[in-house]
């Protein structure tokens, strides 16, 4: 589930200078902040003009660490693990419907921009300090950052000018920067004896079914890096009006994610070979999987009717 600071509809907008000393402490003590405006919803009917416009923007901003620090030492007669992982599960709903007896304008605009960082990794990324460090089991060593989304965004509108014009207009726009890293950092020292029962679940490069597959067991250093996106918007709008009717609807996707795993420069893996397991081993793993559907429409009615949609993505 979500941890952190969720704040919904409060008394003033969010960059109120009131809320500082909030924001403040919330980066202090590394909360995460959920800013979501929730499902909007409006209409309106009038005799001559009625005009609807509904709108709900949700950001999110995340960084999610598990990390062994620079010159410090960890031993463990089993195993050791460094692992982060972040979910972000968004709905976001938005639907607007005007009526009246002359013109109508119904107007939706849903927005989603999801920013994340997750990291897992024994000693820092910084190879100008010559620093590392030091990570010694018995057993396996698993070091290993994963983020999962899942959107889901829907905007309809209806505009129904009974003896002029509609117009209705739906638009969608998600946004979505991912940053998963694994790593063994620079001038780390990193031994895994693989001594005990082996680890599953770790990727082997292969891809079965649309999925990447898995080791049937592991033994030794695994550092994995794991990133999933999946999205689905539907974006529809209508209007009708006995002489002109509008349509259109417009939905824009965007989705970069850099997924890494890697072992730095001038780390020492494995280098220790008293008591190690014959079937000692390293993997080194990065996998992202992408999945997005998205459906855009518009109709439109009158003795002119023009609609038209657009999907970018």
């Amino acid at each position: 589930g979500f941890r952190g600071l969720k704040l919904i509809r409060p008394p003033s907008p969010y960059d109120d200078k009131a809320y500082y000393p909030v924001w403040e402490t919330a980066e202090e003590l590394g909360m995460v902040c959920l800013f979501h405006l929730g499902i909007v919803a409006a209409a309106s009917i009038a005799g001559t003009v009625a005009v609807t416009p509904g709108a709900d923007v949700s950001v999110l901003t995340h960084q999610t660490k598990a990390y062994v620090d620079d010159a410090a030492r960890i031993e463990a007669r089993q195993d050791i693990s460094v692992v982060a992982h972040a979910t972000e599960d968004v709905i976001v709903v938005a639907a607007g419907a005007a009526g009246s007896g002359t013109v109508a304008v119904g107007g939706t605009l849903g927005v989603v921009t999801i920013n994340g960082k997750t990291f897992a990794y024994i000693g820092d990324n910084d190879a100008g300090d010559g620093e590392g460090a030091t990570a010694r089991a018995g057993g396996h060593i698993l070091v290993a950052a994963s983020d999962d989304t899942d959107v889901i965004m829907i905007a309809g509108s209806l505009g129904a000018g009974i003896g002029g014009a509609g117009i209705g207009a739906s638009a969608q726009v998600m946004v979505i920067t991912k940053d998963t890293e694994a790593f063994v950092g620079h001038y780390s020292v990193v031994d895994a004896k693989a001594n005990s029962s082996t680890m599953t679940g770790i990727y082997d490069g292969g891809i079965e079914d649309c999925e990447f597959t898995t080791l049937s067991g592991f033994r030794g250093l695994a550092v994995q890096a794991s990133s999933s996106e999946e999205t689905l918007t539907v974006t529809a709008t209508a209007a009708g009006g006995i002489y002109a009717g509008l349509a259109g609807g417009f939905t824009l996707d965007v989705i970069r994610s850099e997924t890494r795993a890697f072992i730095g420069a001038d780390a020492k893996v494995n280098t220790d070979e008293t008591d190690r397991n014959a079937a000692q081993s390293v993997n080194v793993s990065a996998v992202n999987r992408v999945r997005t559907i998205s459906f855009t429409g518009g109709l439109a009615l009158g003795i002119a009717g023009i609609s038209g949609a657009v999907d970018v993505g």
